[in-house]
């Protein structure tokens, strides 16, 4: 979660591009509704529909902040078996 957190921060902020140094201000309430359209995709277990729209979500934005995005894929052992 914290990772969703720093990746709408960061979109925030190359979003609202400075003219100077440190001429950016944050949007608590764009900030706001961006988490909030995240978390209405609904429970992301693996695999899931909602997991993949929160990728996408996440992914793109940060392409429209002009961000170099790679994905990456890998396969964890849990205790409930392969996620």
């Amino acid at each position: 979660m914290a990772l969703i957190f720093a990746a709408v921060a960061f979109v925030q902020a190359r979003r609202n591009v400075p003219t100077l140094p440190g001429d950016s201000e944050f949007d608590g309430e764009r900030s706001f509704g961006d988490l909030k359209r995240l978390v209405s995709f609904g429970p992301r277990p693996p695999g899931s529909r909602a997991l993949e729209q929160s990728r996408e979500l996440i992914a793109g934005e940060l392409h429209a902040a002009v961000a170099a995005v790679a994905l990456d894929t890998f396969t964890a052992s849990t205790p409930l078996g392969l996620a």
